[in-house]
């Protein structure tokens, strides 16, 4: 037999070029703020500003970000992902051209934009969840949103590679380049998301029979039809989806942590120069990309195995994320200044990291097909609130200081919040389809039926 092409990898594999976008757009400032910094006054708008003031501009996205993130699930359940999703990733990448108008205006500016852009952002992950309980076989779950979270890796090291050097650059002052750059990248990639992303696979036209039967073995029926009730109130009280919730919180931290942070303390407590400072602060997310990657792997092959189920399997992945980077975060304040142990310990938390892409990240789907991005949006509505709280919290924390002792208040801080959230998780977490889903009833209507026909052919037998 010769090869077949299955139609949802060149799915996936859009999405992961718009999510490479979209966290490129998100991480563009932990570079170029720095080099903002240190620019000519006339490069921009006043004096130099300062680290509570580049806080306060990477903050602005994530408040954008986290207004939205509540009706998002819920927006691409009804309106779908396909004309949703795409432009808003658009608009974003056209509004990053603009950035650099925006600083030489004014705090204000600069902010205003990065909030509005927060705002077309925060359909992101909702309706990336929406779209994969459509397109993703339950066995390959795991290893298809590892993907997802790869191209969420590569956005960041590459903006933060690319900005690292092109901010050195003498043409329009440098720190300009990278937000034309994004601008541009997303001209290019609108068409393809045009062309290959449909809500569901019934609808795309180079979907196979073949293929199609292999999406449908084990998927959510329910959510072939448009949804029209929403269980909010079980869906909020429901345990496994607070212990999500607070799981998520802890990761999220740790990925805004290490984003965010990493340069400003590779910078103020490492004394690595901007272009350096591009790479070092870049190699962490290449190892949790390539632990996404295998730990997804792993996680689809056990779950296929049935050697273990659905639920311990998630608590065990996520229980290793969590922990691992929580005991690196202790360690790194503890060992100096020494650049290349502190980068090593980075890279070794978020190898480990990767396990969480198989744990708690994308419990939702199984927990509940039906409304998996109403779920998210509720779960990204409160980790979202990392993307400015980590700011936050080093303003407070640390301040000015380019001292190790007041930054390992921060270190310490963010250990706390991981070993926090896995325990929750452990106890509450269970990736069992909810009763508040429609296929549970589904399910158990054909639990009956079938014990209904064993009961039969059994009686039958003894007759």
């Amino acid at each position: 037999m010769g090869f077949k092409l299955r139609i949802r990898f060149v799915v996936v594999f859009v999405l992961f070029l718009g999510f490479v976008l979209k966290f490129a757009i998100v991480s563009i400032p932990n570079v170029t703020l720095v080099a903002i910094s240190k620019a000519e006054p006339m490069d921009c708008n006043s004096t130099k500003w300062d680290h509570r003031t580049r806080n306060t501009i990477q903050s602005a996205l994530f408040y954008g970000n986290v207004l939205i993130q509540l009706p998002a699930g819920r927006i691409s359940e009804l309106f779908g992902v396909r004309m949703t999703l795409g432009p808003s990733i658009l608009v974003a990448a056209i509004l990053s051209a603009f950035m650099p108008l925006a600083v030489r205006s004014g705090t204000l500016a600069a902010f205003s934009l990065r909030f509005i852009q927060g705002i077309f952002l925060g359909l992101a992950f909702p309706s990336m969840h929406t779209l994969l309980a459509q397109w993703a076989p339950k066995n390959e779950r795991s290893i298809l949103s590892s993907l997802i979270f790869i191209g969420c890796a590569c956005g960041t090291i590459g903006i933060q590679i690319i900005s690292g050097y092109l901010c050195e650059v003498s043409l329009f002052g440098g720190w300009p380049l990278p937000y034309y750059l994004i601008g541009i990248l997303g001209f290019f990639w609108f068409p393809l998301w045009i062309v290959f992303v449909y809500d569901e696979p019934e609808e795309h036209p180079m979907v196979r029979g073949f293929e199609l039967a292999e999406i449908n073995e084990g998927r959510n029926r329910s959510a072939l039809n448009q949804v029209l009730g929403l269980p909010l109130g079980k869906i909020l009280t429901s345990l496994p989806v607070i212990a999500q919730i607070i799981a998520q919180i802890g990761c999220v931290w740790t990925v805004h942590f290490v984003g965010l942070q990493l340069p400003e303390y590779m910078d103020a407590v490492i004394n690595v120069k901007i272009s350096s400072n591009g790479i070092y602060s870049s190699l962490p997310h290449i190892a949790f990309a390539l632990s996404a990657f295998v730990h997804g792997f792993i996680g689809d092959r056990l779950r296929a195995s049935g050697k273990i189920s659905i639920t311990p399997l998630r608590k065990i992945f996520n229980s290793i994320g969590s922990l691992g980077p929580a005991f690196c975060f202790i360690a790194i304040p503890l060992i100096g200044t020494d650049s290349f142990k502190v980068v090593m310990l980075f890279n070794v938390a978020m190898i480990i990291f990767g396990a969480t892409t198989t744990g708690s990240s994308m419990i939702n789907l199984d927990m509940s097909p039906t409304y998996a991005g109403t779920i998210n949006g509720l779960v990204s509505f409160f980790s979202s609130c990392t993307g400015f709280l980590v700011p936050i919290a080093t303003s407070w924390l640390v301040g000015e200081s380019k001292e190790i002792k007041d930054w390992a208040k921060l270190f310490f801080f963010s250990s706390g919040i991981n070993i926090f959230g896995a325990l929750i998780f452990c106890i509450f977490a269970d990736a069992n389809i909810q009763k508040f889903d429609p296929e549970s009833h589904s399910n158990s209507r054909r639990t009956s039926i079938r014990q209904s026909v064993e009961y039969n052919e059994a009686i039958g037998r003894g007759l």
